[in-house]
């Protein structure tokens, strides 16, 4: 989400604050309790991110952002706030030289290179829509009526067997964001002849058809085939696409109808209608613009679970083609599948890939395995095989359930948590080492003496840190006091 305040409009600010100087106060004041997460999400970010330009006020309070303009007595500026998770958040706000006490500066080349980024944004959804639009989709018909898509991608070829044609182009340009980013910030270690196939199904009776014309008998609603450079997703979201779809229409028309009368309403008055009847129609034109606003929002958080399992996959994929083509087997699953978790909850916006940040129902099913001492230990987890991460029945659910958990959990540990030191907040790992982490896990058998080398810690000590860090992590990414962990509650009792 970006909130921007166009630059014509901070001048009229800038003029308004000159006249009334406690308008730039309150601004501070609005400002700071809708993003008083900033601290804390910028430092999160801070291990990835070029420095930012920090105006200090001299009510204690500091903002991170980009200077646009300087004159004698304001400053004009762009606040930037990337809170853990969430899409970047840009404001404009303007300052009084009076009311700051300093200033730290960024070089105009990190200036220059956030300015870029944050003109990438696209708060609307206009830039998507262009793009979708640009799509040149293929459209097959089968013999009993069913609807095929088809995309060429540099990345990958698309195969959807979905009829809601607006669904299929959501989801091809996320993927494209999502492989140019993991492009942008892994690399790629080796190449390909291999063309990854991504096909969607509409039902599970067709997605299962196809697992079993594979030889494959799972019920994971999503699976990579290496052997066969392919993802299978199942996507049932037709219905709610289609409802948007036909909700979208109404609008349009109902939006045109408005011009129409608006028209006539003109040419009746001469070009002169009353100033009541244009509110109306501009109040009744801003009502379904907004509508549709909220219903795209409400199609996006809906379509996200479909997204995350096609990132998962094409994770699994990237991995497997362009980082360790051939030798993908020797990455442990455990890491294989944490990676993929974090992968799939990943921020893609402007070509760049933000990852990091707590997964809440994750962590949530952590410390509930912790509590009810069922999370695998770390010694269980490195000896895990595949048939660990493979679901069939309620045991073997339960099973996979636990091992995917865990294995979110060691490795947003290893690249995210080990390193802290008491009171600090976690910062990312760089790509550069976790493709270190990587090879060093796929090179070496025996992976205990890779985590010990890692961190730098026997693994019962590992163990201990690991499980205290879990049972003392915040959805916000800090850690509770030592005496507020899960081991000391329980000891109590």
């Amino acid at each position: 989400m970006v909130a921007i305040i166009p630059f014509d409009r901070m001048r009229f600010l800038g003029s308004i604050i000159r006249r009334f100087p406690q308008f730039s106060y309150v601004v501070t004041l609005i400002t700071w309790s809708v993003l008083n997460a900033q601290s804390l999400a910028q430092q999160q970010g801070a291990g990835t991110d070029a420095p930012l330009d920090v105006i200090y006020l001299r009510n204690g309070h500091s903002f991170k952002g980009v200077i646009l303009q300087e004159e004698e007595d304001t400053v004009h500026f762009r606040q930037v706030v990337r809170l853990p998770g969430k899409p970047t958040f840009a404001l404009d706000v303007v300052f009084f030289r009076n009311e700051i006490a300093a200033i730290e500066r960024t070089s105009p080349e990190n200036r220059s290179a956030w300015l870029r980024k944050l003109d990438k944004l696209d708060p609307r959804g206009e830039k998507d829509r262009v793009r979708r639009r640009q799509l040149a989709l293929e459209k097959e018909e089968s013999n009993d009526g069913r609807v095929f898509w088809k995309y060429r991608d540099r990345w990958f070829t698309l195969v959807a067997d979905l009829s809601n044609e607006e669904l299929v182009r959501r989801v091809i340009v996320r993927l494209q964001d999502m492989f140019e980013a993991m492009h942008e910030y892994l690399g790629t270690r080796q190449t390909s002849p291999r063309t990854l196939i991504i096909r969607l199904f509409r039902s599970k009776e067709f997605y299962q058809l196809s697992l079993k014309e594979r030889n494959l008998s799972v019920v994971n609603p999503a699976v990579y085939l290496p052997e066969r450079s392919e993802i299978l997703v199942l996507a049932e979201w037709e219905r709610l696409a289609e409802e948007y779809s036909k909700l979208r229409v109404k609008h349009d028309m109902q939006l045109r109808e408005l011009e129409r009368y608006e028209k006539q309403i003109r040419q009746h008055y001469h070009g002169q209608p009353s100033r009541a009847i244009l509110e109306k129609i501009n109040s009744l034109r801003s009502q379904l613009q907004r509508f549709d606003k909220e219903n795209e929002a409400i199609l996006d958080r809906q379509v996200q679970p479909l997204l995350q399992l096609c990132y998962h996959e094409a994770f699994h994929a990237y991995l497997d083609i362009y980082l360790f083509a051939g030798e993908a087997k020797s990455v442990p699953r455990w890491l294989n599948e944490g990676l993929a978790q974090i992968f799939e909850t990943a921020i893609v916006e402007t070509g760049e890939i933000r990852i990091g940040h707590v997964d809440t129902e994750r962590l949530k099913q952590v410390q509930q395995l912790l509590r009810k001492k069922e999370l695998p230990t770390l010694a269980e987890l490195l000896q895990s095989e595949s048939r660990h991460f493979l679901a069939n029945h309620r045991f073997e659910d339960y099973i996979s359930n636990r091992y995917f958990v865990a294995s979110w959990a060691l490795t947003y540990f290893l690249l995210f948590g080990v390193h802290i030191r008491e009171g600090d907040i976690g910062n990312a790992s760089t790509p550069q080492r976790i493709i270190q982490l990587l090879e060093k896990l796929a090179a070496e058998s025996d992976r205990v003496k890779v985590l010990e080398t890692w961190t730098g810690r026997p693994l019962p000590e590992l163990e201990k840190e690991y499980r205290d860090f879990f049972s003392r992590l915040r959805p916000d990414g800090t850690l509770k006091p030592v005496s507020a962990s899960l081991d000391d509650n329980a000891r109590k009792k």
